[in-house]
């Protein structure tokens, strides 16, 4: 789950190698909202890498292999991402 207040505040902010990288992405289109389904698998030094999904309203830039700027605290999974 994506938390961003709590994660800023534990969180490992981005390094060199601390990174999410799109792994999936589909569309989705519930009737009354649409947007998609990001795969990111999240790594960096100093911890497992793990994958999380994401569900957010479309957006030009992403597709598959985009490297994201983002914010872990992988001893919960949490995760934040910018785009």
């Amino acid at each position: 789950m994506n938390e961003p207040t709590q994660v800023s505040a534990v969180g490992l902010r981005l390094a060199v190698c601390l990174y999410a990288v799109v792994a999936g992405l589909t569309e989705w289109d519930s009737g009354d909202d649409a947007g998609a389904v990001v795969v990111l698998r999240l790594s960096g030094p100093g911890f497992r890498a793990f994958e999380a999904t994401w569900k957010r309203s479309p957006h030009p830039a992403l597709c598959l292999g985009l490297r994201l700027a983002a914010v872990v605290d992988p001893s919960e999974g949490l995760y934040r991402v910018e785009l």
